[in-house]
């Protein structure tokens, strides 16, 4: 009984922060530094890019050593060994204590992020169709 509950609760939980982190930095690279970024399931999926700005591919994660690390020796693939045409750009999230909230990139980290990008090609968005 219960410990289906909580290990449920706790996928579900795990699974929205998730959601809410790329969320969040999406916006913010859209909003506020008017990068033309975006997601799509299937470049997720298939690429492990978590956002994507025309050749331009992110990678975020939490870094955890059983599932996804700098080294690459977890259980999930990088993003940059499923494409070693290109160069993802990448945001590891270092664990932190906080609980029951999520961990978000922060703004100095997303304005870096947004240059590294730009300066890598990425398309802005253009004026009016923000």
């Amino acid at each position: 009984g219960s410990a289906y509950v909580n290990a449920f609760v706790f996928r579900v939980g795990k699974n929205y922060y998730s959601w809410f982190r790329e969320t969040h930095l999406l916006t913010e690279l859209r909003r506020t530094h008017g990068t033309d970024a975006r997601y799509h399931f299937l470049v997720d999926a298939e690429w492990k890019a978590d956002i994507f700005a025309g050749d331009v591919l992110v990678e975020l994660y939490v870094k955890n050593p059983k599932y996804k690390d700098d080294d690459g020796k977890g259980r999930k693939a990088l993003c940059k060994k499923v494409n070693p045409w290109t160069e993802p750009l990448t945001v590891a999230i270092t664990r932190r204590k906080a609980r029951g909230k999520p961990w978000l990139v922060d703004e100095a980290e997303i304005a870096e992020l947004a240059a590294s990008m730009r300066d890598k090609g990425a398309p802005l968005i253009a004026a009016g169709s923000a």
